[in-house]
């Protein structure tokens, strides 16, 4: 999905491989799957919603500035203020998602090192597909408005962190970028664009879950591996 270019939800995935695993050995606990897919509803909803409210109430005291350099240095500010928030809600509740799994095995410390070490590298090897899709592909956005967006995903993600469901950043920013550019009065740029996404939240899960199936299999069964 990063390679095709569109923001899909790592909690989706392994939840996917999870339930993959836990039909083949017939133990799956189907009330907190619910929970998360409610959950998974929920995320892009309340990134429209926290965006378009934060949009709405902070532009009011924004516009009343008239220097266009202060304007410029309050973006500056807050952009790297609210992108730190954003990627520190990202750590919260993302780093679980993938590297979770192996509390129990290396410990919750260990895990969380790897996991947010990786998180790391993989913004610096291959983001840039990702990025150019959520930032320009979708609404359009000027410098307050992406800010603001930002804002929205964050708050909703660390939301999610305190009461510990697993949900998606992806689902959180897209729904926050389309909050805050109809907030700013833009229309989305490409409809199919939104259709692409949403038909990959459906699709990671299952495909994940299938890789997953796939995979046992072919450990457990070709190569007699006691899994």
């Amino acid at each position: 999905m990063t390679y095709l270019g569109v923001p899909v939800s790592s909690s989706q995935a392994i939840v996917g491989s999870i339930i993959a695993v836990g039909l083949i050995e017939g133990n799956v606990n189907w009330g907190i799957i619910s929970k998360l897919i409610l959950a998974w509803i929920g995320t892009p909803i309340g990134g429209i919603i926290f965006s378009f409210l934060s949009y709405k109430l902070l532009s009011v005291p924004f516009n009343k500035i008239k220097s266009v350099y202060t304007r410029e240095k309050i973006i500056i500010i807050a952009t790297l203020i609210i992108g730190a928030y954003g990627s520190y809600s990202l750590g919260a509740n993302n780093v679980a998602n993938i590297t979770g799994v192996f509390a129990k095995t290396i410990g919750i410390q260990m895990a969380a090192l790897i996991g947010g070490l990786s998180i790391g590298f993989g913004v610096l090897t291959y983001s840039y597909k990702v990025m150019m899709t959520v930032g320009a592909q979708i609404i359009e956005l000027d410098y307050f408005s992406a800010a603001i967006a930002v804002l929205g995903e964050s708050i909703t993600v660390w939301i999610y962190a305190l009461i510990g469901i697993p949900v998606s950043t992806s689902q959180a920013i897209v729904g926050a970028v389309i909050g805050a550019g109809y907030a700013k009065g833009s229309k989305l740029v490409n409809k199919k664009i939104i259709l692409k996404i949403v038909s990959a939240w459906v699709n990671t899960p299952i495909s994940a879950g299938i890789i997953t199936y796939l995979l046992y299999l072919l450990l457990k069964v070709v190569f007699k591996i006691n899994i």
